[in-house]
C-alpha cells in the first residue's frame, strides 16, 4: 500500500498539476523544541479545477514526470 497524506492546495496555475504543502510538526531531539516544518510537492490532478486553500488527500504513484511522484485522490 502506497502512502496517502493529507495537504494543502498553494497553487494551481499549471495543466494537470497542482503544488501542495505538507505540514508537520517535530521535536527537536536535544532542545526539546517543537518545531514545524513543511515539504511542498508537485501532485498530480485528473479531479478538475481545486482552488487555493483546499485540502485534498494524496497518494504517492509512479512518476508522471520529473518532479510529480504522487496523484490527487480526492478533496477533503
Amino acid at each position: 500500500m502506497s502512502k496517502i497524506i493529507k495537504a494543502t492546495v498553494i497553487a494551481n496555475k499549471m495543466i494537470n498539476t497542482i503544488v501542495v504543502n505538507i505540514d508537520r510538526v517535530i521535536k527537536h531531539p536535544k532542545y526539546h523544541k517543537i518545531l514545524k516544518r513543511r515539504t511542498k510537492l508537485f501532485v498530480h490532478n485528473d479531479l478538475g479545477d481545486i482552488p487555493l486553500g483546499s485540502k485534498v488527500s494524496i497518494q504517492e504513484t509512479k512518476p508522471y514526470s520529473k518532479n510529480t511522484n504522487f496523484k490527487v485522490i480526492k478533496k477533503i
